[in-house]
């Protein structure tokens, strides 16, 4: 199910175009603990230090959420901005659908990390076009691989659909959340 960032319109009578990007997290279990994201072939990854695995899953994978924001941004807006298309998000894990499609958060940390993605200019730009969904398993596996840094079976992944990978650089933005979060925490 995709739920609305915002208050949606009507949709138009003709099809839209949809751009899908996803994101993840990992804290245990094979690979390097981290966030990452996927968007068409682009992919960003930041292990997650020491420092940062007292977040739960649910809190890094807001935060994954909203540095894909960040990192696809200018390719997402050259793409809304031409009219009729979407964005649609899928992140996983459900609660992160839930808090950016009802607009709001329960606990200390999701309300500081909530209340920063809405604060990001990219964030307020898209938003009208958004759409956010929940995917996790086999349906993530390029987020899933770069969340846990197999950057080997992602261009793997990639060779195999005939994909050429792209890494983009993680901004500073994500460093800021990570410690918005943790500040929240403790």
């Amino acid at each position: 199910m995709l739920l609305a960032a915002i208050a949606w319109p009507p949709p138009p009578d003709r099809a839209m175009e949809c751009m899908f990007m996803t994101s993840d997290a990992c804290k245990e279990g094979k690979g390097v603990p981290g966030i990452g994201g996927y968007l068409g072939g682009m992919w960003w990854w930041l292990p997650v230090s020491e420092e940062f695995r007292a977040l739960d899953i649910p809190e890094l994978e807001l935060i994954a959420f909203a540095v894909n924001v960040a990192v696809f941004f200018s390719y997402c807006y050259k793409f809304l901005k031409r009219g009729g298309h979407v964005l649609v998000a899928l992140v996983d894990a459900q609660a992160s659908a839930q808090i950016l499609a009802k607009q709001t958060a329960h606990s200390r940390v999701m309300v500081a990390v909530h209340e920063a993605i809405l604060g990001m200019k990219e964030y307020q730009t898209i938003a009208p076009w958004l759409m956010v969904g929940h995917l996790f398993g086999e349906g993530n596996h390029c987020a899933d691989c770069a969340s846990r840094g197999k950057i080997g079976e992602l261009m793997s992944y990639g060779s195999q659909i005939k994909v050429r990978l792209t890494r983009l650089t993680v901004p500073a933005l994500a460093d800021d959340l990570l410690r918005t979060a943790l500040k929240a925490k403790l």
